[in-house]
Parts: C-alpha cells; sequence; structure tokens
C-alpha cells in the first residue's frame, strides 16, 4: 500500500535542522520537493523528515486500515482526517505492533476526552518520557481552531488531495 505525505504549504523540519516548505509536487520517484530559504525545490526522502510526519487521509477507516498495512505510517505519525475533524496518532507499546490513538476536534462533549487537547492526549504526550508529545503537539495544531469558518477551504482543498490519489493508496501528507 504505497503512501503520498506530502501537501502544499506543509512545514518540514529536515534532520539536518532545516526547515522548509513542501510544495505539493514530487520528483521524477515520488519525493516531495521543498523550498529551503527560498532556493529552488528540492527532493525530500521520509527518513530525512525529524519529527512526525502528517499523513492525510479522506476517511478515518482509511487512517485506521493504514496502520501497520502501509510501510509509510510510523512510529509517532499523524493520520489527519480534516473531512471528520479527526487525527490519529500512531503509537507502539514496547514489544507490541504499532496502534492509534483517535484525537478530534470540535466541542462535542461525547468526544472530549479524546479532544486534542483532552485527557488522553495528555496521557500519551506524557508517556514514554514524552516521546509522543511532538505527535500530539502537531495533531492538536491541525485539530485546534477556535472558529472552524477559516479553516474549512484548507479542509476541502485537503479532501480534495485526499481523493484525488490512485485506487487502494491513503493520501498522506508531512
Amino acid at each position: 500500500m504505497a503512501s503520498m505525505w506530502h501537501m502544499s504549504g506543509q512545514r518540514v523540519t529536515l534532520l539536518d535542522g532545516r526547515t522548509g516548505i513542501l510544495s505539493g509536487r514530487a520528483d521524477g520517484t515520488g519525493n516531495p520537493l521543498a523550498s529551503f530559504s527560498g532556493g529552488p525545490p528540492e527532493p525530500v526522502t521520509r527518513d530525512d523528515v525529524a519529527g512526525p510526519v502528517v499523513h492525510l487521509f479522506a476517511a478515518r477507516r482509511q487512517a485506521w486500515d493504514s496502520i501497520g498495512a502501509c510501510a509509510d505510517v510510523r512510529d509517532g505519525d499523524v493520520l489527519y482526517v480534516p473531512a471528520e475533524d479527526a487525527a490519529i496518532v500512531v503509537h507502539a507499546m514496547p514489544g507490541e505492533q504499532l496502534r492509534g490513538m483517535l484525537l478530534t476536534g470540535g466541542t462535542d462533549r461525547a468526544a472530549s476526552l479524546n479532544r486534542a487537547g483532552g485527557p488522553l492526549a495528555g496521557s500519551l504526550a506524557a508517556a514514554y518520557n514524552g516521546k509522543y508529545a511532538p505527535s500530539v503537539l502537531a495533531a492538536g495544531e491541525l485539530l485546534d481552531r477556535p472558529d472552524g469558518a477559516p479553516a474549512r477551504a484548507r479542509e476541502a482543498s485537503l479532501a480534495r488531495q485526499a481523493t484525488s490519489r490512485p485506487a487502494g493508496s491513503p493520501a498522506a501528507t508531512a
């Protein structure tokens, strides 16, 4: 199951410390192109990225199904489903396979336990000496929007990107 993890405008930090902006385009081998310090776009591999990678999906079921089935989805990554205002933080318990923790946006009381700033997110962020804190923060940035109105256009764009992909492969982004 292949994964496309780049989205136009997404900020990415590399292991060498450089921070760039993804163009939404890829080179001939499928690696996303990023611009650093206003320079020409350069290809970036998944292994060059420091911190969590954010993958984009059209539906929550598709995101859940990618855990363990898609080689691009790794421990600490965030699976973002803008159409459902949800993100899944991928984590691995010691000696076990990958799992996911659902985090949601909005103010729905029933979902408050799973809110990006809620108690479950806080426990995961603190677990394993803070290993998943950057992932929970990345999910929170995607979900924690005060109004939602400005984000709707971006979410529509993300949903279009998530559905304009080859059949059978999850759309994803970093």
